[in-house]
């Protein structure tokens, strides 16, 4: 067996802005792959269609906290009062990480049900468990991406 492993460059894709509602940004495919380290291999289907179920699950979360922004005269994200950093708000970075995160967790879904595990000695079970803490991973950082959107603490409880 073969120790090779494709590698498909990302800059070799096109870039798409997945629009978004009124209050919330458009999303760059290709910042996305770059924040999620999303190579080649994820395709372009693939990684839109991650997009917006990322889109529609984190503007859930926040659609109660943005109508009450929007009362207050903001009419989008970026109008938010927020400290800037590297020329953007806060928020807005905060935003993108929450998208980046539920995409990546909808993306490692995906891969564990593909039938590409390794066979014998255990392996199978192994990388899914990996897999599967690598989702939680991702969930936990969409959580704590969304409590900073909303300037609000970050919790995290666990059951003994």
């Amino acid at each position: 067996m073969s120790g090779f492993v494709a590698h498909i460059p990302p800059q070799a894709l096109a870039d798409e802005q997945i629009g978004n509602e009124a209050f919330f940004p458009a999303i760059s495919t290709a910042q996305l792959r770059a924040i999620g380290r999303f190579d080649g291999a994820i395709t372009p289907d693939v990684l839109r269609a991650a997009i917006v179920a990322a889109l529609i699950h984190v503007n859930d979360q926040l659609r109660t906290w943005a109508l009450a922004q929007q009362l207050l005269g903001s009419a989008t994200l970026a109008d938010v009062p927020a400290p800037h950093i590297a020329g953007q708000s806060v928020r807005l970075h905060a935003y993108q990480r929450a998208i980046a995160s539920a995409a990546q967790a909808h993306i490692e879904d995906t891969r564990r049900a593909q039938g590409t595990l390794p066979a014998g000695l255990g392996k199978g079970d192994r990388v899914l468990e990996s897999v599967g803490l690598r989702t939680s991973d991702h969930w936990q950082a969409m959580r704590h991406a969304i409590a900073d959107v909303q300037n609000r603490m970050r919790e995290t409880v666990t059951l003994i």
